[in-house]
């Protein structure tokens, strides 16, 4: 008698504890999973944070000193602004596109698929919306940018762009001109880090 009382208390002691760990790992892994709406509510937060400081600077080196002044600011200011915001979000933050103007924003080989795939559907149906996609194991946000009034003034059309000779003194190998309103001027590439 004593045999199974021992044993049905070891069965159930396994019982107990087994389903409250294996339950207590199952809560563990659900908090650390997110779906892909929350990387994407996630990313155009970034983003939106992103382009709001650097249109903010642009706008307040334009207001200080034209658009010479603002070009020399985007040249030596804006890759380390979305390094620093890259930091406080603890992901990569990446501005890109199939023209761009600085090589050190050249696209992936994943952003020019999106970019792509961007540009078919602009031409087709008219509507982007940002997306999220797992690239080797790391998710990555990626949200279109879209040619605004204020931005033809250094990458419309080059005969348009009063600074065109400054721009190609600061990347002789621009590609980032000729745009038109509407346009897809590239995207904003967010990498959430592991």
């Amino acid at each position: 008698m004593n045999k199974i009382i021992v044993f049905l208390f070891v069965i159930m002691f396994v019982i107990f504890f087994g389903c409250k760990d294996s339950n207590s790992a199952k809560s563990v892994s659900l908090e650390n999973q997110k779906s892909n709406e929350d990387y994407i509510e996630q990313g155009k937060d970034i983003a939106s944070s992103a382009f709001l400081a650097l249109s903010g600077e642009l706008r307040s080196a334009i207001q200080e000193g034209g658009l010479e002044n603002a070009l020399t600011y985007c040249n030596l200011n804006a890759l380390a602004l979305t390094d620093s915001l890259s930091q406080a979000y603890n992901v990569d933050i990446k501005r890109t596109s199939l023209k761009y103007r600085n090589p050190k924003n050249r696209p992936s080989p994943d952003e020019v698929e999106i970019l792509n795939e961007y540009q078919k559907a602009l031409e087709s149906e008219g509507q982007l919306f940002p997306k999220v996609i797992n690239v080797a194991g790391v998710n990555k946000f990626y949200a279109p940018i879209i040619m605004q009034d204020a931005c033809l003034k250094c990458h419309g059309a080059k005969a348009s762009i009063p600074v065109y000779k400054s721009i190609l003194k600061h990347y002789p190998d621009d590609l980032a001109t000729d745009y038109a309103m509407g346009d897809l001027r590239g995207i904003w590439s967010v990498t959430f880090r592991k």
